[in-house]
């Protein structure tokens, strides 16, 4: 047999062969492109590994399916295992065997087959494939074997729905948003329009909600807004319309705003099935909400429209049922009401709270609660902001962000506003007459006020007629008010800046000021949006906006106060920030006069504000979640002249960095919202002469060295810790912090140290 033979077929299963008598360097060559080959598989196998990547191959003339290492290592099995089709149907999910087998079948009929389905591992872990195969014809046309390909997307796919949710659903009470429940109104009308059927839907708004959140909080509103969207939800399921049997019940319940909430009722046969089901959610509104062991009174108005009589198109049946609902509200709380075409105009709503306005004003409905502001250095009353309230006896309680819009629209918000000034003023003379309190009175200005020919004129008379002196004034408008005409706000502003009254831009940071018209108007005060408040503890940006602020405010000879502050930790960073003058719900919420006298002689309703001394130099915070290990690094250096914090969680870090002095923060790497690297990241930002110190393993260190490398970490620590090591590292840390402390500012407000570089 010649060598020409043995090169064409080899049944045996080599790869190569030689012939005699040897030829060794042939052979050196051949050896050496065997093991090259050997090689580039394992790589290739290790590649496919590495990249969720597995191959599979089927020959037709034995029956035979070989496996890649990949597709073993993928399906969770060893190599011991048997590769077959029966085997890699076993390893698929129950519910999607069926279809892989129609795929294989396609595919020796030649055409390419193409399939997502899930897979079982050997662990019991289901993940998901993306499979693809095809068939290789021989010169007949027949298969001579099939190959296949499988790719691990269940990441790519869970990213996915967290996309969807973060565009559908709402965060608060995992209902679907209002984006989600347009799209399926457009669906279900669709579906009404081919059927000939109708649907409701019905517009649901909760009664005196803002008053609870004033009163008990966010988080109370947030858990109470959860509650309700339980009660909607079991409202509809438990509906008693009888369904055609042709259309899938598809009722919908979604949050579409703070306290508004909608549901989609399709397939009914006649107003009477919207009003059972509202009369439903009416009284699971009458029991109270238990929340956090607090009972919580809350009721609902809504609206009801009707598709197709009441509009022809979402957008109008929305509207419609949005103008219900204000029907039923001016009917009296947990009500609901139709829509009729009478309430169409927006004129007859506005007509109706005009009405109820002008009575407010002549049956004295109108009240005003003061909300303290506190000079944090001093722990003085520096401050009281006056806000209008309104008790209508047909609305009952309604807040100001449903009714000031209308008094604008209506010039109402003139008289009222007139009448708001005058009572503000005669109660802080008042204060100042029986030496209560000796501080400023906050009025809010809206734009109709400001641009009305009597302003002027108005707030001197009643500086005049009250006896409250100029300086105890002071009027809060917004960027946008001012920007509105620029001419006319230096105008108006050099006219109380001559009378000696304080001019304040409320709400600032959110406008579309210039800082070239800022300095332009003659102001006193930047009152900083409470949206930079709420994270300012943990999000960087906010407290460099917050700083940026009072910077620019104390360069500019202006005063800076900050609303919206409802934590202590919240309270510390502000004034680290450069903000001393604070008002928010952790100081007191908005109360009556009387209330407001009690907080000014008593204090006992300021929580614990009184500010330490923040000069040890020695206080590390280590970050764990681990308790045992917290515990051996407070048995270890809690003894040594350390001062030791700890904390479990990031947030409980951050919260610990806004009310303590810290000069060494040391974190693990694998902690609960973000790692080590991100977490010391913000810290640099935040504290900035901080030292920062990483406990890691070794499988996270090739992060934990790029993160050293951009200045985020002075120092890192390996896992399981050398005592002696940390303890090291540790008076490093407080010498490094003590140096950077002791160094001088710069004009822009940075330090000569240069903490970029890793120690």
């Amino acid at each position: 047999m010649t060598a020409c033979q043995f090169s064409v077929h080899l049944p045996s299963g080599a790869t190569e062969f030689t012939t005699k008598p040897v030829n060794w360097v042939l052979l050196h060559h051949r050896l050496r492109y065997v093991l090259r080959a050997a090689e580039i598989v394992t790589e290739l196998s290790t590649a496919q590994r590495l990249a969720g990547l597995g191959s599979w191959t089927w020959d037709a003339g034995s029956n035979v399916m070989t496996w890649s290492d990949g597709l073993y290592h993928l399906l969770g099995l060893t190599p011991q295992i048997p590769s077959s089709f029966d085997q890699f149907v076993a390893v698929t999910h129950v519910d999607d065997r069926d279809g892989l087998r129609r795929s294989f079948g396609a595919v020796l009929s030649g055409a390419p087959g193409k399939l997502h389905h899930r897979i079982v591992r050997a662990d019991g872990e289901q993940r998901t494939m993306q499979h693809q195969s095809e068939a290789r014809l021989d010169h007949h046309g027949a298969v001579v074997e099939v190959v296949g390909t499988l790719l691990d997307v269940t990441a790519r796919e869970q990213d996915a729905r967290k996309i969807h949710e973060l565009a559908y659903v709402d965060p608060a009470t995992e209902l679907p948003n209002r984006r989600a429940f347009l799209e399926q109104l457009e669906r279900a009308m669709s579906v009404a329009r081919i059927r000939k059927q109708s649907l409701a839907v019905l517009y649901l708004d909760l009664d005196d909600f803002k008053r609870v959140n004033d009163t008990l909080g966010h988080k109370i509103g947030d858990l109470l807004l959860k509650s309700i969207a339980g009660r909607l939800l079991a409202s509809v399921r438990s509906s008693d319309i009888v369904w055609p049997s042709a259309v899938d019940d598809g009722s919908q319940v979604a949050r579409v705003g703070g306290d508004e909430f909608m549901v989609l009722l399709p397939g009914i046969r006649r107003g009477e099935d919207a009003a059972t089901v509202s009369k439903r959610i009416v009284r699971s509104m009458i029991q109270p909400c238990l929340i956090d062991e607090q009972e919580v009174f809350i009721t609902a108005s809504i609206g009801i429209a009707i598709f197709p009589q009441d509009a022809a198109d979402a957008q109008g049946l929305l509207k419609d049922a949005n103008v219900a609902m204000y029907s039923a509200k001016r009917d009296g709380t947990n009500s609901y009401h139709f829509y009729d075409e009478l309430m169409n105009t927006t004129a007859v709503q506005r007509l109706a709270m005009e009405t109820h306005l002008r009575r407010a004003l002549h049956r004295e409905e109108l009240s005003l609660h003061y909300q303290p502001q506190l000079d944090v250095r001093s722990q003085r009353v520096c401050g009281a902001e006056a806000l209008l309230r309104w008790q209508s006896a047909e609305l009952g309680s309604v807040p100001p962000i449903a009714f000031i819009p209308v008094a604008e629209e209506s010039g109402l918000i003139v008289p009222i506003g007139e009448w708001v000034l005058r009572t503000a003023c005669l109660q802080a003379q008042r204060w100042r007459d029986q030496g209560l309190a000796r501080a400023r009175i906050a009025v809010n200005i809206s734009a109709v006020q400001f641009a009305d020919k009597r302003f002027v004129a108005m707030v001197m008379d009643t500086l005049e007629q009250t006896g409250l002196a100029p300086q105890y004034l002071q009027l809060e408008l917004t960027e946008s008010v001012l920007m509105e005409d620029v001419d006319l706000a230096i105008e108006v502003l050099d006219a109380f800046k001559q009378a000696g009254i304080q001019v304040a831009i409320d709400d600032f940071g959110t406008g579309y000021s210039s800082l070239i018209y800022l300095k332009r108007l003659p102001i006193d005060l930047l009152k900083i949006d409470g949206s930079f408040v709420q994270d300012i503890i943990s999000d960087p940006n906010d407290a460099a906006i917050v700083a940026a602020i009072a910077a620019m405010a104390r360069s500019m000879e202006l005063g800076v106060i900050a609303e919206g502050v409802e934590t202590e930790p919240q309270l510390r960073m502000l004034e680290r920030q450069g903000c001393h003058e604070v008002q928010g719900y952790f100081i007191s919420r908005p109360a009556p006069a009387d209330e407001f006298e009690a907080f000014v002689l008593s204090r006992l309703l300021v929580p614990n504000i009184t500010r330490t001394e923040e000069l040890e130099i020695r206080t590390v915070l280590f970050l764990d979640d681990d308790p045992l290990i917290l515990q051996a690094v407070e048995a270890r250096f809690g003894g040594q002249g350390y001062r030791v914090l700890t904390a479990r969680t990031t947030d409980q870090a951050f919260e610990v960095l806004a009310t303590d002095r810290v000069a060494v923060v040391v974190s693990d790497y694998r902690m609960d919202k973000m790692n080590g690297n991100e977490f010391l990241k913000r810290v640099r930002r935040l504290r900035p002469d901080a030292t920062r110190i990483m406990l890691s393993g070794r499988s996270d260190m090739q992060s934990v060295i790029a993160a050293v490398n951009l200045g985020a970490i002075h120092r890192f620590v390996e896992k399981p810790i050398c005592w002696e090591t940390l303890e090291e590292v540790l008076l490093e840390g407080i010498q490094y912090h003590d140096h950077y402390s002791r160094q001088p500012l710069l004009a822009a407000g940075g330090r000569t140290g240069d903490d970029r570089t890793a120690r």
